[in-house]
């Protein structure tokens, strides 16, 4: 009896390899250029801005896969795996939201990205 409980909990406490690693939220989620004729190259190929999705920031030929995201409001820090042609490195930033979640920020606070139509 006392085994089938300790299995039971242990399946409960042992994560799933189904279970989700930390996210981006939502409102992060999106295309991203300095200015939004640069809104016409997507993806990748957006060689001025980034894409934010729920686990990865795609660059113009680089993409960081997302290992830890702290949220604080319209601010977050996060940590991933920057994966470029040649190999991959640890990158962190920050980024933060502008009131109306039209502009992103990254660390200097001084330049920005306009959120491009969906």
């Amino acid at each position: 009896m006392l085994h089938s409980i300790i299995t039971l909990v242990a399946a409960f406490l042992t994560p799933s390899a189904n279970a989700a690693g930390p996210t981006f939220p939502s409102k992060f989620h999106g295309e991203w250029a300095r200015v939004l004729t640069d809104c016409n190259s997507r993806g990748g190929e957006n060689v001025s801005g980034l894409t934010v999705r729920a686990s990865s920031i795609t660059y113009y030929e680089e993409t960081m896969e997302l290992q830890q995201v702290q949220v604080r409001g319209d601010s977050l820090t996060y940590t991933g795996k920057l994966i470029w042609a040649d190999g991959e490195d640890t990158s962190s930033g920050k980024l933060r939201l502008s009131s109306d979640g039209s502009r992103l920020f990254g660390a200097s606070d001084t330049e920005s990205l306009v959120r491009c139509p969906a």
